[in-house]
């Protein structure tokens, strides 16, 4: 099993964003960076939530720090993120850009919803295909410059083994409003988790020996809270639940261990752009395959040129901005 206390320590000031930070992976990953010696901000919706994990996790690496002599603790700091809106997604970022003024060293687009509804955000788009793809490109895209301030720039899109439940992804504002609502709810999942893993893919061509892009597979975790939707659904949500706890006698992880992979693809010293850029990964650790929309080059592109176009519609991207997504 893959020991995320083999992985270097910070040595120095370096900086980390961890989107959806208060529970789930998110907050084990927090807790990891934090051991490593990262100042770590939590990006989530919730200030109390995201207070309480930071006091969980300081309360916790206390503990480990003890038995594993090594470690180098870091900080923690909230900033608050909403997906659901790429005003205040776009807002975020640029106080990102206030704060820290030298760059940031790694992005985790963590923050996640599965299976829900079909339920539009603000901005017009499904919540599926908003929080789990077109804000966190919108997040990215906007940091980037800080990104190359780094010596060892890293981005993670967690993503899914989910992403094989996909269309095709011909047009990716298509909603599927149809019942059984379950279903067509797991279908929009596994799109804009395919379109997370293409967005690392388009990034990763255009900065090929710069910044290191990742998508990965953190594992079928038993006690995710991604279908916290319908907990409290009384007949779907009893059989989600009943599919998720099964999981722990066949081959599911716990959230600590699903934060593992997230871990490797931002601290691993031996991956490097020039020969891992844009690799999707799963436990523990291993190249993972992926289905063949998401390594589609003609897909890939599709997918990235939709993405650009509507955030550049929506008025949170200019032309020039994305003309300049290049280290040439």
């Amino acid at each position: 099993m893959f020991d995320p206390y083999t992985l270097p320590c910070a040595t120095g000031r370096r900086v980390a964003i961890v989107t959806g930070a208060n529970s789930g992976i998110g907050y084990y990953t927090t807790l990891h960076l934090y051991l490593h010696g990262y100042h770590v901000y939590l990006a989530c919706r919730s200030e109390a939530r995201a207070s309480h994990a930071i006091a969980g996790i300081t309360a916790a690496a206390e503990q480990l720090a003890k038995a594993n002599t090594q470690t180098v603790l870091g900080s923690l700091e909230y900033i608050s993120l909403d997906l659901n809106s790429l005003k205040q997604t776009e807002e975020t970022a640029e106080i990102l850009k206030r704060k820290e003024p030298n760059g940031i060293d790694i992005l985790i687009n963590n923050a996640g919803v599965m299976a829900w509804p079909v339920t539009m955000t603000e901005d017009g788009y499904d919540i599926q295909s908003q929080v789990n793809h077109i804000a966190p490109t919108l997040f990215t895209l906007k940091l980037i410059p800080l990104l190359l301030k780094s010596a060892d720039p890293r981005v993670v899109f967690v993503s899914s083994i989910g992403h094989f439940l996909n269309d095709g992804l011909g047009d990716l504002a298509r909603t599927y409003d149809y019942w059984p609502v379950s279903f067509w709810g797991f279908l929009r999942y596994g799109n804009a988790k395919a379109a997370e893993i293409q967005t690392a893919k388009a990034l990763a061509a255009r900065y090929p020996t710069r910044i290191l892009f990742s998508s990965v597979h953190p594992g079928v975790c038993a006690d995710t809270n991604l279908t916290h939707y319908y907990h409290d659904k009384p007949v779907l949500g009893a059989v989600i639940k009943g599919v998720f706890d099964a999981t722990r006698w066949v081959g599911g992880i716990s959230s600590e261990e699903g934060s593992y992979t997230s871990l490797y693809a931002a601290l691993a010293p031996q991956l490097t752009p020039e020969h891992d850029n844009g690799k999707f990964w799963r436990p523990w650790p291993h190249e993972a395959y992926v289905h063949p929309v998401a390594d589609n080059s003609a897909k890939i592109e599709h997918t990235w040129q939709w993405t650009v176009r509507e955030l550049v519609r929506k008025g949170f991207l200019e032309q020039a901005e994305i003309d300049a997504l290049t280290e040439f």
